[in-house]
């Protein structure tokens, strides 16, 4: 499923809201307003209702780590996001024969101070880190957490096949391990770090410069709760097994 051209942003409001919004021309290349209270569902509106999204003054964010029509509300967006990558993530790992997936290190990723800015150069140094240790961040510590155990199995063309659907394919770290596994190769463990900040600073770029409207500010919303932006480094340990020893 290919959705690259939805929205990245979308605002729900009550229907004359949202008219007026499109008329004063507030509605950006890669946001969308939806009325909650509009007669004409469309399939994105009736997805979102289902998934009792369809609150009036929610922000809704794109997950577009995935060809999946999937959104959050912005304030746990980025969180989700990480969390939903690194299970599918795991679940292709499963079928390279893959043990356990886990996360030993967080780091906060700094990005520009002003809200709705972009890291120069695109590179970003790392902020707050926790390994094993308390943090008053629960985005963090549910990050630390995160934690798949498999019984080892390969299974080459399932794991291209769930690459290709999640959107996976050009991984490199994905096809680096399909590579030593098709070669042969034998592993006992392999690490790597996850980063997602890229995308989703666009996306709170975005996100920040929609002119406010109908009680939705998301630029002061933003500088109120720093949360709201915060992308991580998650350093992700691969231990492999014996597929044998399983059948």
């Amino acid at each position: 499923m290919d959705n690259t051209n939805d929205p990245q942003i979308v605002l729900v409001m009550n229907e004359i809201d949202a008219i007026n919004f499109r008329k004063k021309g507030y509605e950006k290349p890669g946001c969308k307003v939806i009325a909650f209270d509009g007669e004409f569902k469309s399939e994105l509106a009736e997805r979102l209702g289902k998934q009792n999204l369809l609150v009036d003054k929610n922000v809704l964010v794109k997950d577009l780590y995935t060809s999946d029509l999937t959104y959050y509300p912005l304030d746990t967006a980025s969180k989700n996001i990480h969390v939903e990558y690194f299970k599918r993530y795991a679940s292709v790992l499963s079928l390279l024969g893959v043990a356990k997936v886990y996360v030993s290190e967080v780091n906060t990723v700094n990005e520009s101070e002003s809200t709705g800015g972009s890291v120069k150069g695109g590179a970003a140094g790392l902020g707050g880190k926790v390994s094993g240790k308390y943090t008053s961040d629960s985005s963090m510590q549910e990050l630390m957490r995160l934690k798949q155990s498999c019984v080892p199995k390969v299974d080459l063309q399932a794991a291209k096949k769930l690459m290709e659907r999640f959107s996976l394919q050009n991984d490199q770290d994905l096809n680096r391990v399909i590579a030593t596994v098709e070669a042969g190769t034998e592993h006992k463990s392999y690490d790597f770090f996850m980063v997602l900040s890229q995308k989703l600073q666009k996306v709170f770029d975005l996100a920040a410069s929609i002119t406010p409207y109908a009680g939705i500010n998301i630029k002061a919303d933003m500088a109120r709760n720093k949360e709201i932006t915060k992308t991580y480094t998650l350093h992700v340990i691969v231990e492999f097994g014996d597929p044998q020893e399983n059948g």
